[in-house]
């Protein structure tokens, strides 16, 4: 940048930034501010369908087989955790692919089976 337009260019981290203009004690004062910020942050609630296995599975199994296709079909949210994340024990899960595999329709076994290799495959 200097060649070109005759301007230093400067990268810095951190409190380095501060200390370039001689004014350290801003980086400091703005560390115990976020501390104290996030110190009076709610707590986030925990997303678990998991907590009550019984009436999350009564709640979610009537769903569309439409839905359940887009939700077993999508690799994002498998391959990113979110499914993971909102049935960590995967009791749910399991429940869910057991219902599936004795419904009559062939629809809700072929279910039942694409739920089976995904949870084979990310809960192991």
């Amino acid at each position: 940048m200097r060649q070109t337009y005759g301007v230093d260019l400067f990268l810095f981290y951190g409190k380095d930034f501060f200390a370039y203009f001689r004014k350290e004690e801003v980086w400091d004062d703005l560390l115990t501010w976020l501390k104290q910020w996030k110190k009076g942050l709610p707590e986030m609630p925990v997303i678990s369908f998991d907590r009550d296995i019984s009436g999350s599975f009564e709640e979610i199994k009537t769903l569309e087989v439409r839905y359940w296709r887009k939700i077993i079909e999508n690799d994002l949210l498998w391959r990113e955790g979110v499914m993971r994340a909102i049935f960590p024990e995967r009791e749910v899960w399991n429940r869910l692919c057991t219902f599936f595999g004795q419904q009559p329709l062939a629809v809700y076994k072929n279910l039942a089976k694409a739920l089976g290799r995904r949870l084979d495959d990310y809960y192991g």
